[in-house]
């Protein structure tokens, strides 16, 4: 007598399909969020320009940079639709560390960091020195992990 064989797909094989796609998810999943935070960094960075072309014109005018907060106003770009997950922009005077800040803050549990203090993305200005350039930009990232800092930062 000749016996069918049954057609379809036994229990481990249906088991090491589940592992499968739970293993693919494990490391799509992370990844895809790293790229979704890394493009919003970016973007963030974007905006910011108008206003490093203002404090950098600013500076060759005057040899200096925004002083007095009438000044510091006349810098901020006006965002006719800021993305949704940009809070606010402002620049700051100097501090101890920089001549002239530009901070692009964060609405809370857009980016994976500290939920429980600012984040942002910071521009920041010098008086050139010993480089020979004019103006020396560097970015840095405040309640928010360094592998997120936009690529464009990471040229200047």
């Amino acid at each position: 007598m000749h016996q069918e064989r049954q057609k379809g797909f036994g229990a481990l094989q249906i088991l090491l399909a589940i592992v499968g796609v739970v293993a693919v998810t494990a490391v799509a999943v992370p990844k895809y969020q790293d790229f979704v935070v890394r493009s919003k960094m970016s973007e963030a960075f974007a905006i910011v320009t108008d206003t490093k072309n203002k404090l950098t014109e600013f500076y060759i005018m005057k040899n200096r940079f925004p002083r007095t907060d009438k000044e510091l106003e006349s810098m901020e770009t006006e965002m006719f639709s800021p993305p949704e997950f940009v809070e606010k922009v402002a620049v700051k005077a100097a501090t101890q560390e920089h001549d002239v800040m530009i901070q692009v803050f964060f609405q809370r549990d857009v980016i994976p960091g500290d939920g429980f203090n600012d984040q942002y993305l910071y521009v920041a200005a010098n008086s050139g020195n010993t480089s020979g350039a004019m103006v020396q930009w560097t970015c840095g990232l405040q309640g928010i992990e360094d592998k997120y800092m936009p690529s464009r930062c990471l040229e200047e």
